[in-house]
C-alpha cells in the first residue's frame, strides 16, 4: 500500500495561516479606527464651517464677542491641524500593516504552492505505483492462463 501524503513544512504552513488571519483582523481594525478618524475630522471640518457661518451672520459688535468668536475658531482650526496629525499616523500605521500583511500572504501562497507540487508528485508517484501493479497482475494472470 502506498504511503499517506505527508506535508513535511505543514506546521509552518499552519502558522503562517494563522499569522494572516490575525494580521488581517488587526488591519480591519486599524481601517475602522482610521475611518473613526475621518469622521472626527469631518466633525471638526463642519463645526468650523458652522462657526464661521454664525460668525458671519452675526457680525459681533463689541471686542469681547468678536474675541470669544475668534478664539473658538482658532481653537477648532488647532483642533483640526491636531485631528490631521493623528489620521496622518494612523495612516502610515495602517500602510505598514497592510505591507506586512501582503508580505505574509505572499509566503504562505508560496508555501501552498509547494505543498501542491508535492501533492501532486505524491499523486503521480502513488498512480505509477498503481499501474505497476496493474501491469505485475496482468502478467501474472497471463502466465497463469497460457498455462
Amino acid at each position: 500500500m502506498a504511503k499517506k501524503f505527508n506535508f513535511n513544512l505543514q506546521k509552518y504552513l499552519d502558522y503562517k495561516e494563522s499569522i494572516v488571519n490575525n494580521k488581517s483582523a488587526e488591519l480591519l481594525k486599524s481601517k475602522k479606527n482610521l475611518d473613526d478618524e475621518n469622521k472626527k475630522l469631518d466633525k471638526l471640518f463642519s463645526e468650523k464651517e458652522l462657526a464661521n457661518k454664525n460668525f458671519n451672520e452675526n457680525k459681533p459688535s463689541r471686542i469681547l464677542d468678536f474675541a470669544v468668536m475668534s478664539s473658538y475658531s482658532n481653537q477648532i482650526s488647532n483642533n483640526i491641524d491636531d485631528q490631521k496629525i493623528i489620521l496622518s499616523e494612523k495612516m502610515k500605521k495602517f500602510e505598514n500593516e497592510k505591507i506586512s500583511l501582503q508580505k505574509d500572504f505572499k509566503e504562505k501562497k508560496a508555501l501552498e504552492i509547494i505543498k501542491d507540487k508535492k501533492l501532486d508528485k505524491h499523486k503521480s508517484f502513488i498512480k505509477k505505483i498503481n499501474n505497476k501493479n496493474l501491469d505485475d497482475l496482468y502478467m501474472t494472470r497471463a502466465k497463469r492462463d497460457s498455462k
